[in-house]
């Protein structure tokens, strides 16, 4: 876990501004999902702005605290033609009143004026840009910027046919092997000696313009650009339900399940449809909102904050152990024969001790001796193996079931 995502704008070369001379300000309500629990070394994030006011909006950036290539960014915004999709992530009833090329105008349902927007398909090849920055400690970020030529279309679109209307874009990131978890860090332990059970625990913290936590070369380009008036953000945690919610930020709103059927579609763009149509079904939601205090500049950074637990049953792990208490009672129980043998040819137990030690002239108490030997050696290794296999067989497990998960 490490890092922030962070947003600003490039403004235009000349300002616009209102009769009173203040400067238009781009304003914008933000939506994130994080997908977890998708496959063994896979998630993804989404990543939505519904803007306003973009007289004065040159281009978008988007930091991400990861090194991201464009075949791992998908665009969303055709998605939302899907009727119940659109509905799911707006959670209202919308109708989709025109299409044109490139993008297409909704509103809410009985009504062609409430809640207009309009939703544009972004062109990833075209229309994105990436450039790696340096987050330290040799690791790699990215900043994803979001072209003039697109936002020029946007006005265009925009005083063509639909003058003031709100805009929305919406993209999926998917993160893969390293850049996984760059929101969570997860933690594997268990009780003390044999336990039935293995105890995971994963804190996810989502953070949001943090400029803290920003890397230098990242805090210098977003103070050459501009923020947004962010005037709300919702952030929605979708995972698997075998996780138990321990604790929470206190902007914590809801729970739900993610409905049957309705998310199949959005969630399987992209290259995810054979993972999330078989796990969506047991899928949670958890809900974090920010709005932001009337007749302020917006909202400045945002924080969201939960950890979870999950409990593994070792099945495989007791069986080896039982298996090699098994063993070391048989090597116990040698030991001790062969010791009473030694015994009853010696004149004491001293004398019965110290023969283990030192060579016997007698080739049968030679024997036992080697006998004695090499069965402590047996329960040397065999108690060896019973504590250590407890947490070896338990990571194979975790390992062999979401290694199921992708080649299912």
């Amino acid at each position: 876990m490490y890092g922030t995502l962070g947003l600003w704008y490039e403004p235009c070369a000349k300002e616009e501004t209102d009769q009173n001379g203040k400067v238009f300000s781009p304003c914008a309500e933000i939506h994130v999902n994080l997908w977890r629990d998708v496959a063994y070394k896979f998630n993804f994030f989404d990543f939505g702005m519904l803007i306003e006011n973009i007289e004065n909006l040159d281009k978008i950036f988007l930091y991400i605290p990861t090194l991201v290539k464009k075949e791992q960014i998908c665009d969303l915004g055709k998605s939302l033609k899907e009727g119940d999709t659109l509905n799911a992530v707006f959670n209202d009833v919308y109708n989709i009143n025109k299409e044109f090329d490139g993008y297409f105008l909704v509103s809410k349902a009985g009504s062609s004026n409430i809640g207009k927007k309009i939703i544009y398909e972004i062109n990833v090849d075209n229309c994105i840009e990436l450039s790696e920055v340096s987050i330290g400690g040799g690791s790699r970020g990215t900043i994803l910027s979001i072209s003039c030529k697109f936002i020029k279309f946007m006005k265009e679109s925009d005083v063509k046919d639909h003058n003031n209307i709100k805009k929305y874009i919406r993209l999926r990131i998917f993160l893969d092997k390293n850049s996984k978890n760059i929101f969570t860090s997860d933690d594997k332990s268990s009780d003390i000696g044999f336990s039935i059970s293995q105890n995971l625990t994963e804190v996810t913290e989502f953070r949001f313009n943090e400029r803290r936590s920003y890397p230098p070369d990242v805090l210098k380009r977003s103070f050459s650009g501009k923020q947004f008036n962010i005037k709300s953000i919702y952030y929605f945690l979708i995972r698997n339900k075998g996780y138990t919610l321990k604790s929470q930020h206190q902007n914590f709103k809801k729970i739900r399940f993610l409905e049957p059927g309705i998310w199949d579609i959005y969630a399987s763009c992209g290259n995810t449809k054979r993972k999330i149509l078989r796990l969506n079904q047991s899928m949670m939601i958890y809900q974090w909102r920010m709005s932001a205090v009337e007749g302020s500049d917006g909202i400045e950074d945002f924080t969201a904050y939960a950890s979870f637990e999950r409990s593994r049953l070792k099945f495989i792990s007791y069986i080896v152990v039982l298996l090699a208490f098994g063993g070391v009672g048989g090597a116990v129980l040698n030991i001790l024969v062969d010791y009473m043998k030694i015994y009853m040819h010696s004149t004491g137990f001293k004398e019965g001790v110290l023969t283990l030690w030192n060579s016997s002239s007698d080739q049968t108490v030679a024997d036992l001796v080697r006998d004695i030997r090499y069965n402590s050696l047996s329960f040397l290794i065999l108690m060896i193996a019973a504590f250590f296999s407890d947490n070896f067989f338990s990571c194979k497990k975790v390992r062999i079931e979401l290694m199921g998960e992708v080649s299912n």
